[in-house]
């Protein structure tokens, strides 16, 4: 009975594949040719290659079931899997705004960072705040529209006035006096408008009362989010509003008409301006409202005094 050559005659003759021996030995049998070995060539190549995939890619098979089809070199399933529960947000302070965005056709809310300022520098912000907002506007065309972004109903005073303030930086002349003749009308006032009503003469040329109300509004809305007992960078933001008079009497007005303070809405940073600026209307009504908080913070407050 014929043998099957063996390896030592098949090399000499230049004919020998390593895989040759390999097929033949799988197949207990004799050397195969034509069809059937062109076909046995390729299916011993696809499991070559498909042990070879498996080998460089141990970080793909980890991933279990997501990139099994690849792996495995089977046909791919596009069926559901199952990868577990998704990763949880590490905390509600991711955002992409520090305080809420105003547009035309949205409604915006007050924003976690804000409020959360707002209790650093001592304000208060009421549970209302949870309410949806009403619909906000880009920049005011009309004395309505900036009334619309000063008032809100159900939103605390401070945080609707750091939110509504902001789209009223860059007002024309004619919106600031209108403005202002509207603020001094209504009866609903908060500490912020009242002030705000205050903070520069209607009466002065175009060119620079539009520059006075651009800085002092910006240096009133710093209040709303500058702490007494933060930074250093804080500090001198306090400091540099304690020496604009304009808006320091404008503070002082609006202290004054809470003839009962309440104890709950009582703002350090207010406290810190005034006692920098150390006039006696700025140290009186300080110490009306610094009595009201915890020894610790009347402590750090009253170090700004005759700062400024």
């Amino acid at each position: 009975m014929d043998r099957p050559p063996d390896e030592g005659s098949r090399r000499a003759r230049g004919r020998f594949r390593p895989q040759d021996s390999q097929a033949s030995r799988r197949t207990g049998g004799g050397e195969r040719s034509g069809p059937a070995r062109h076909l046995q060539d390729l299916q011993h190549g696809s499991h070559r290659s498909r042990s070879r995939r498996g080998r460089q890619a141990p970080g793909l098979q980890a991933l279990g079931p997501v990139f099994r089809p690849v792996v495995d070199g089977s046909p791919a399933s596009l069926g559901p899997v199952d990868r577990g529960p998704l990763p949880q947000s590490p905390g509600s302070f991711l955002y992409l705004s520090h305080r809420p965005v105003s547009s035309l056709g949205r409604s915006i809310q007050p924003s976690e960072r804000g409020t959360e300022r707002l209790a650093a520098g001592g304000g208060s912000v009421s549970a209302a705040m949870d309410q949806p907002g009403t619909p906000s506007l880009g920049a005011p065309k009309s004395v309505d529209e900036v009334m619309q972004c000063l008032f809100r109903d159900g939103w605390d005073p401070s945080v609707a006035f750091d939110a509504g303030s902001r789209p009223c930086l860059n007002l024309p002349p004619h919106l600031i006096r209108g403005s202002i003749q509207a603020l001094l009308g209504r009866p609903d006032l908060s500490r912020y408008t009242h002030a705000l009503s205050r903070i520069v003469e209607p009466t002065e040329d175009d060119l620079a009362l539009r520059a006075e109300w651009k800085r002092n509004l910006a240096h009133l809305r710093s209040l709303t989010f500058t702490s007494a007992t933060g930074t250093e960078r804080q500090r001198m933001k306090l400091l540099e509003i304690a020496r604009n008079k304009t808006v320091v009497k404008a503070m002082q007005h609006a202290l004054q008409q809470e003839l009962l303070p309440d104890p709950r809405k009582v703002e350090p940073s207010w406290l810190a301006v005034l006692y920098a600026d150390g006039t006696e209307a700025s140290i009186l009504e300080a110490n009306r409202f610094n009595a009201l908080l915890d020894p610790k913070t009347q402590a750090v407050v009253l170090g700004y005094r005759d700062e400024a």
